[in-house]
């Protein structure tokens, strides 16, 4: 299953979105939307949607947007209400979610998070996304007017890959309308941060353990060959049973494969491993 994080924020003014943009994607294609996350659902078309925003998000303006002929106006004069008192509740947006989903034609999640002021409500909010996300690969929308609400979404990525089994970083993506160039707002694949992230808690773990071998679907992912990157760990387990020789050689075998350059992150990392 393929999940879609995107977060909701406040709109310019009161009773208003966002403002809309052309966003761009890498393969040419455009949409315009004042909600990049609708952009790109419609782009990666994920199992399901999971939309995080705060009690005074403006969760109104978003449903009039997606849904503005739908019915249920005693619920959206709740939604109202509650968006103007900064009052909105899970049990609020349950409902909702029922509007949102026959908008869009797949499963919606609205959910409630904090401002993330502080630690304990940065951390409620990375407890929120680890509960919302089920195994499978999740792609997370950074975009936010609360930089820090990217920031924790980065960090929740991270998160689900070494909390979870079964959970895989699908990509990191942000709509950078603060790059909007004639009219045209590309939109960015932030996923070598968490490449970054990956090769540093790999080298944290080789230096608790000595096993090679955490590094090898790093090597393998960024251009070396599978069976080189596959003798690391067989070099570990080597050196685990006192073949010394055996190690030896299969770490030679890896040393010559870096020789050769490298892509992405592991280029960073690559001298390091080498010595």
């Amino acid at each position: 299953m393929h999940t879609l994080i995107t977060f909701l924020g406040k709109g310019g003014q009161r009773g208003t979105g966002y403002r809309e943009a052309t966003y761009r994607f890498a393969d040419g294609s455009t949409a315009r939307t004042p909600y990049f996350g609708l952009a790109l659902a419609a782009q990666l078309n994920p199992d399901r949607i999971v939309v995080l925003g705060t009690a005074s998000s403006m969760w109104d303006v978003f449903v009039e947007h997606l849904a503005p002929d739908e019915g249920q106006e005693a619920l959206r004069l709740a939604l109202m209400e509650r968006v103007e008192s900064g009052t909105v509740d899970e049990e609020l947006l349950a409902e909702v979610a029922s509007l949102l989903a026959a908008a869009i034609g797949k499963p919606v999640e609205p959910h409630l998070i904090g401002m993330a002021r502080e630690a304990a409500e940065q951390d409620a909010v990375l407890d929120t996304i680890a509960r919302v996300v089920p195994r499978g690969t999740v792609s997370i929308d950074l975009t936010h007017g609360f930089r820090h609400l990217g920031m924790l979404g980065f960090v929740s990525g991270f998160m689900l890959e070494r909390l979870l089994r079964g959970v895989a970083m699908a990509g990191l993506w942000y709509g950078a309308l603060d790059m909007t160039t004639d009219g045209i707002t590309p939109v960015l694949r932030l996923d070598g941060l968490a490449d970054i992230q990956r090769w540093t808690d790999a080298l944290g773990r080789f230096e608790a353990n000595g096993n090679y071998g955490v590094f090898a679907p790093l090597l393998e992912r960024d251009g070396m060959p599978a069976d080189k990157a596959a003798a690391l760990g067989d070099a570990a387990f080597r050196e685990g049973t006192m073949d010394v020789a055996g190690a030896r050689d299969k770490l030679r075998t890896v040393l010559k494969a870096l020789e050769a350059p490298l892509a992405g992150a592991s280029t960073l990392f690559q001298d390091k491993l080498r010595r």
